[in-house]
């Protein structure tokens, strides 16, 4: 007669299990574990006569286990993992640039290269070159192998990868774009004459860009509830980009700093307009056709255009909103304020940030941003 057997775990090893069998006692292992589609299997052995011989077949066990499921993933089954993991410990949009960068500029070119097969050689062939073939500048092509190289990481430190095989990549500095660009008082004279003649949204964008140094993301989720008319004082507490209205990634970005009589003027005229033209509950400031938050891709289109009508074509792609933030801190520099200050107006985690983009701006450029803050109207 066949009776059930009836396992006993042990506490130091919820892995190990004893039993009884014709009197004597027996041992066994047992174990689960993960293929590269998510999976679960198990796999079990009986018979030992101690628990030691049970616990090394078991270890054994692991160790095949642990060659094959490795085996089988791929580099796109791996960033599939890696994305799963990421998503509830990382702000929204790092999982979506993660996201975005692996399924377009990763996946499609080494995605079915099982991952331990990946080389050096077939990276830098198969997907650096390509990424240069699309016209990609160096350095999104930089961003987008930092990137990978933390999803390969976290593979090593999985142990799904002994070491990294594409640490050391090489990535050609071809295709590299020209150094970006700022404007001298000549330029930034013919510019701001030409956007009076532009909607007051326009207007407003740029000068708020020009005058206070903040993110254009700052300025898409800057509120009337943001701004003292009254008092001149303008309060970043969010940012918006095309995932929407968030608070700012660190604490140091959240600020309030005063701003110029030309600026405050303006806004008191665009507020006007936004009041009789606009009746909605949204309080942003800066919103596109029938009242709707503006597009973030809408303000460097924009920028283009504007360089193209005051004669600055060779400006496009090298003068960017974000220059308007290097030119406003260079500004402040030559004026002879204090670093520390600077470094908190823009929202600086600590001065050494500060001082590590704009401490090294070429004498000349100081000089140019300088004569046109006397001379600029």
């Amino acid at each position: 007669m066949n009776h059930e057997l009836k396992y006993f775990y042990l506490k130091t090893n919820k892995g190990i299990f004893y039993y009884h069998q014709n009197g004597k006692r027996c041992y066994g292992y047992r174990i689960t574990y993960f293929d590269a589609n998510h999976k679960r299997h198990e796999k079990s052995k009986r018979g030992f006569s101690t628990s030691r011989d049970a616990l090394q077949a078991q270890r054994k066990a692991n160790r095949y286990v642990e060659s094959m499921t490795t085996h089988d993933y791929t580099v796109a089954q791996w960033c599939q993992q890696f994305l799963i993991t990421i998503k509830p410990i990382r702000k929204v949009t790092t999982y979506y640039n993660y996201k975005r960068l692996l399924d377009e500029d990763i996946i499609p070119y080494v995605g079915n290269v099982k991952l331990v097969d990946l080389r050096m050689n077939t990276y830098e062939n198969q997907c650096i070159s390509k990424l240069y073939q699309r016209g990609l500048s160096r350095k999104t092509i930089v961003n987008a192998n930092a990137r990978f190289q933390t999803v390969i990481n976290s593979a090593v430190k999985n142990q799904f990868l002994k070491i990294n095989p594409i640490a050391h990549a090489i990535l050609s500095n071809r295709n590299q774009r020209p150094r970006k660009m700022i404007m001298n008082d000549e330029q930034l004279k013919k510019f701001n004459q030409n956007i009076k003649h532009h909607s007051l949204l326009v207007q407003v964008i740029f000068e708020t860009l020009e005058h206070t140094g903040m993110r254009l993301g700052e300025l898409l989720g800057l509120s009337w509830n943001d701004v003292d008319l009254n008092k001149r004082i303008v309060k970043i507490r969010h940012t918006r980009d095309n995932f929407g209205l968030r608070r700012p990634k660190t604490s140091h970005s959240i600020r309030t700093f005063a701003i110029n009589p030309q600026l405050n003027d303006l806004l008191k005229k665009y507020a006007i307009y936004c009041k009789k033209h606009f009746h909605l509950d949204s309080p942003l400031i800066i919103r596109g056709k029938h009242g709707k938050p503006l597009r973030p891709n809408m303000v460097p289109v924009k920028l283009k255009q504007l360089l193209d009508e005051c004669g600055l074509s060779k400006m496009k792609g090298r003068f960017t909103p974000h220059s308007f933030r290097h030119m406003f801190a260079s500004r402040l520099i030559s004026h002879g304020v204090n670093i520390i200050m600077v470094s908190k107006i823009l929202g600086h985690a600590n001065p050494d940030i500060t001082m590590k983009i704009y401490a090294q701006s070429a004498p000349n450029q100081i000089a140019d941003i300088y004569n046109a803050e006397k001379h600029i109207k």
